[in-house]
């Protein structure tokens, strides 16, 4: 039985408490938030991070806090000799890294970082056709919604959030990189405030992906991604009846398909039970922290590009 905490009681922890509730051999050992919210509670409420993460039956910290928080409550599980689940991005600047990954070596402790398109269905059959067909050619990715609401309005704070850029379109970076490969340069524009963004990504491979984000939407959350290569084109969309086509071109012409995809877990509960599984092998988590800072750089590289308007690689953002 694993005993797990989780800090943060917002959005983003609300929905990894209600997935956690679901896995076998897991114990909600209690949760940490500043404000109490009314309702009943799953676990006991800590106003205080160190007496949760401290205690014996704790095996697990699940970080759900504002990006600005993330390197403290890090540390913090790290010196307590817990494994780390921490929601993306890794951290909100580039010179937090090290500090980071010189703590869970140190510690001698697992880190994954929630990077969760790689656990929706939909993407992941993406993933799977892209390699199995070469993985290069043309991405575009787009991610729309209503500009999200945090405590002390942190989302809507570039420097503790990073904007769209680094809240929302990171899920896009981290996908293009892990179908199309590393990315060698990035070019971006924002606009209202760090609440849109338009990024191009050239891939090592030569691949191109063009990715919109945008917090200036209607509410909800609308997902599209597209990838053009030689002789096929692949498209989703989240609004489309059937979300997931594909498009083949043979020696008898074209021809297009249409997935059904399963139900049932949601991508959150997905993540954490493949989490979960690589602790009780003793293997390393699906998404370490290294990949997940080579995702965090290209967003980084974007925000840097966007400020002096010119291409950045992602090598110059991290040492």
């Amino acid at each position: 039985m694993l005993g797990v905490a989780v800090l943060g009681y917002g959005t983003m922890g609300r929905v990894h408490v209600e997935a956690l509730r679901r896995i076998q051999g897991v114990r909600l050992v209690g949760i940490y938030t500043r404000r109490p919210v009314p309702g009943v509670w799953p676990a006991p409420r800590y106003d205080e991070m160190k007496p949760l993460v401290t205690r014996k039956d704790v095996h697990v910290v699940d970080i759900c806090l504002p990006t600005h928080l993330h390197l403290e409550a890090v540390l913090l599980a790290a010196e307590c000799g817990k494994h780390i689940f921490l929601e993306k991005p890794l951290v909100r600047r580039p010179e937090e890294a090290p500090a980071i990954r010189d703590a869970i070596k140190r510690a001698g402790v697992q880190l994954m970082v929630g990077h969760v398109l790689r656990f929706f269905p939909e993407y992941q059959q993406l993933h799977r056709i892209a390699l199995a067909r070469g993985a290069k050619g043309v991405a575009g990715a787009a991610r729309r919604s209503s500009m999200p609401v945090g405590e002390d309005d942190w989302y809507g704070d570039v420097g503790k959030s990073g904007g769209v850029v680094l809240d929302l379109s990171i899920h896009d970076f981290d996908f293009c990189r892990w179908t199309l490969g590393p990315v060698r340069e990035v070019f971006c524009r924002t606009a209202a405030g760090g609440r849109y963004a338009l990024t191009t990504l050239v891939h090592d491979n030569g691949s191109l992906s063009h990715i919109e984000g945008s917090w200036l939407d209607a509410p909800g959350l609308t997902m599209e991604f597209e990838l053009a290569g030689k002789g096929y084109l692949l498209q989703y969309s989240s609004s489309a009846v059937v979300p997931l086509r594909v498009w083949t071109r043979g020696d008898d012409g074209a021809g297009a398909g249409a997935f059904r995809l399963p139900l049932g877990k949601t991508p959150y509960q997905r993540e954490l039970e493949a989490f979960f599984d690589s602790l009780r092998r003793n293997e390393a988590p699906p998404v370490t922290w290294e990949a997940a800072l080579e995702s965090v750089a290209v967003a980084w590289a974007a925000l840097r590009s966007a400020e002096s308007r010119r291409p950045v690689s992602p090598k110059e953002v991290v040492s």
